[in-house]
């Protein structure tokens, strides 16, 4: 019974540990603190990442994180890949839905930071024997695509996201399939929210202002939907699962009130779909002192959309580039960042496409498109000239 708990207790830290740990769930895993702390064992599978300072590099300025901060990546992944595959005819799902939880014990407050899936980064191309054999400018969500296990995708999410943003140490990951939105929405008796995008076209029942409480198969389109929609921007989608975890918390909340056996219920509906590398003693401490903590809320950077092909496959894609003021602003607060100096710049970081960065290049692909119709005007003037001149001669 004890070994179950501290599965129960690994697997709950993401989109439903947060959620439960912060908000209800502190209680009961309290009661198994000890026993998690002695059942930990330590994971020495081979890893590709890498251990990260606590000093970042934002905008050429160095920043020191000094308080005693973990965070954590929350990922939730699509149905495309072939994840159950083994070699390499494995191919990792598409990571749709990204929250960095950040629990911060010096000043005992937490916060969220979503994250878009369209985020034009740096993301390392790996292949199967766990090398990278080149990097791309490419779309955030592109990352867990890459890999040769869920484990691996996982931790080049988790290496995309950190270099993404200066460097940032990120202490676990909690991977959970999007196709689990139908269960954690039964698990509460479907989660109550109001419509604010025009659903009808897939469901007559969504309408635009309409408060309704979500079958599971209409909360799976409204975390999950956005192709066909009169709104089909991933911001939009975004702002919905927020909305949708933010009533998931509430409604999970009141079921556990009272049923110590709620989280427990929720973990077997749950194990199937998840990959974590957290550990139990992480757990168990949180679980002792996160409680009282202060809730900083969520933040979500603020970036520009384009259309783009990034991904180099001939189709037009969603590009988000992040505006490198709003990042910097942001991990400030949530990070307590204080400032260190210029960047050396001599070891710089392959992270993020900023919005500006991204106007610079495409002036000068434009200069550079002028110069060369330029040269071939130039060139065309050149041959008429000695084609004028053959005539002459032959006259």
């Amino acid at each position: 019974m004890k070994q179950k708990h501290v599965k129960i207790a690994i697997e709950l830290l993401a989109v439903v540990v947060v959620v439960i740990c912060i908000y209800f769930g502190l209680s009961v895993l309290d009661q198994h603190g000890d026993a998690m702390a002695e059942g930990d064992e330590e994971d020495e599978n081979y890893s590709i990442l890498e251990e990260t300072d606590s000093v970042l590099e934002l905008n050429g300025k160095e920043y020191q994180i000094n308080n005693a901060i973990k965070t954590y990546l929350i990922i939730g992944t699509d149905e495309s890949g072939n994840e159950e595959a083994v070699g390499e005819e494995y191919r990792g799902a598409m990571a749709d839905f990204m929250l960095l939880a950040v629990i911060d014990e010096t000043n005992k407050s937490y916060g969220f930071i979503q994250l878009s899936r369209d985020t034009i980064t740096d993301v390392t191309m790996l292949l199967h024997d766990g090398t990278g054999y080149a990097s791309a400018d490419m779309q955030l969500c592109t990352a867990h695509w890459y890999g040769w296990d869920k484990k691996s995708s996982c931790e080049n999410t988790v290496d995309a996201v950190s270099r993404m943003l200066g460097g940032l140490p990120i202490d676990g990951y909690y991977s959970l399939q999007m196709r689990s939105m139908p269960e954690l929405n039964h698990a509460v008796g479907g989660v109550t929210v109001t419509i604010e995008d025009d659903f009808s076209v897939f469901d007559e029942e969504m309408q635009i202002g309409r408060t309704m409480t979500l079958s599971d198969s209409q909360a799976y389109l409204f975390v999950r939907n956005r192709q066909g929609m009169q709104d089909d921007d991933n911001m939009a989608r975004m702002k919905r699962q927020r909305t949708f975890m933010s009533a998931l918390m509430g409604q999970a909340k009141e079921q556990s009130q009272g049923n110590r056996q709620f989280i427990v219920k929720l973990y077997d509906e749950m194990a199937d779909y998840a990959v974590t590398d957290i550990g139990s003693k992480e757990i168990a401490k949180l679980s002792k002192e996160i409680g009282g903590y202060t809730d900083l809320g969520l933040y979500t950077f603020d970036g520009e959309t384009r259309i783009g092909q990034r991904l180099d496959d001939g189709i037009d894609h969603a590009e988000f580039y992040l505006h490198r003021e709003s990042v910097e602003d942001i991990l400030k607060k949530v990070y307590s960042l204080s400032y260190l100096g210029e960047a050396s710049g001599e070891e710089e970081i392959e992270g993020a496409v900023w919005s500006d960065e991204e106007d610079e290049e495409s002036d000068e692909e434009t200069d550079e498109d002028e110069d060369m119709d330029e040269e071939e005007s130039d060139e065309d003037g050149a041959e008429s000239d000695e084609i004028e001149d053959d005539g002459e001669e032959e006259e």
